[in-house]
């Protein structure tokens, strides 16, 4: 694992995991590549979307699935900022349709057009075109992974430390648990030692010189009690 860079300034950088899918209920043989929001979904992005606009957000990324992009939309409905969509974020393995190794197929991903009619005025990488964000690509494998992980460590280094940015990263449940493993130096975290990653659930990271600082984990204090959901996490495809 390489060394994290740090600054004199401090930053700070909110992990979120995206709203309840309609795959985080659905038996496994239903399942799809690209689920949308559930009910009670759509129903959490609210609450954290009218919570985090007290925090002073300066950058929001989102990764290009369709369930992170609506959460948020329920942010930025909440914030004026301009989202960027951060085709690392994604979720693991990728966008893949099937329900085991035998039957996984890379599928395209939303595509550029598709984005600009559903979420008009984000802000799209080059490379996310009309061939999709994934390009029919295989299952990622966990070597992958890894590496992917710390492209994102070392891109929010490059561009926020020492800034005193508050940035947002709105993701999914085992990058989460992957980055914070690499951050906070605990290999641990990426299995559930931890516990679930509750929908919605915000973390958040103090970057500064000499340390990296847990301020707050897999909050959900913006949630009423009856739309918490602490289960339901897509099976490991990895």
């Amino acid at each position: 694992m390489k060394s994290i860079p740090r600054g004199l300034t401090p930053m700070e950088l909110f992990l979120i995991r995206h709203g309840e899918s309609e795959n985080n209920w659905r038996p496994t043989l239903e399942r799809v590549e690209d689920a949308l929001l559930s009910e009670i979904g759509q129903k959490q992005v609210i609450c954290l979307g009218k919570w985090m606009a007290s925090l002073g957000l300066s950058d929001i990324y989102t990764s290009p699935f369709r369930r992170t992009l609506q959460t948020t939309q329920a942010i930025i409905d909440h914030v004026e900022l301009t989202p960027q969509i951060h085709i690392d974020l994604h979720e693991k393995g990728g966008c893949i349709s099937g329900v085991d190794r035998h039957s996984f197929k890379g599928c395209t991903g939303i595509t550029r057009s598709e984005i600009e009619m559903e979420f008009p005025g984000y802000r799209i990488p080059d490379d996310l075109d009309d061939l999709g964000w994934w390009k029919n690509k295989p299952l990622e494998t966990e070597d992958q992974l890894l590496e992917r992980a710390e492209r994102i460590v070392e891109f929010t280094c490059k561009q926020f430390l020492g800034s005193e940015k508050k940035v947002a990263y709105v993701m999914h449940a085992d990058l989460k648990r992957f980055l914070l493993a690499f951050w906070l130096q605990k290999p641990e975290i990426r299995t559930d030692a931890w516990g679930k990653l509750f929908n919605t659930g915000v973390t958040k990271l103090t970057i500064e010189h000499r340390r990296v600082k847990l301020d707050m984990f897999n909050s959900i204090g913006h949630l009423p009690g009856d739309l918490v959901t602490p289960v339901g996490e897509v099976q490991s495809l990895l």
